[in-house]
């Protein structure tokens, strides 16, 4: 198989993962959505991290994940896909106290 047929086969299990894990998505406040040619990028407003997410298809199965804002830059290599929106999760949203800061962002 080409290599560019193979990580845009990788593209399309990435986004179909994230969809797949809506709710998880959905709780980041992600927006501004791209995708290109070997990465899917998006805005992140979770509890933990605000900022820039870039998700890049390594030329194996793995995945590269940037996280980006002003005062902040992590990278985190080999990352498999059914690890990716854990990985995203535990950076942007994930607490030890998870319902006590859903409860105190919202009453």
């Amino acid at each position: 198989m080409k290599q560019s047929k193979k990580i845009q086969k990788n593209i399309v299990a990435l986004a179909s993962e994230l969809l797949k894990e809506q709710e998880i998505f959905c709780s980041w406040g992600a927006e501004e959505i791209k995708i290109d040619e070997n990465a899917v990028s998006f805005l992140v407003s979770g509890f933990k991290f605000c900022g820039k997410i870039c998700i890049i298809v390594n030329m194996g199965n793995s995945y590269k994940i940037i996280l980006e804002s002003p005062t902040h830059e992590k990278v985190i290599e080999d990352i498999t896909l059914a690890k990716v929106v854990e990985t995203i999760d535990n950076e942007v949203e994930r607490t030890d106290n998870y319902v006590k800061s859903l409860l105190d962002c919202f009453f």
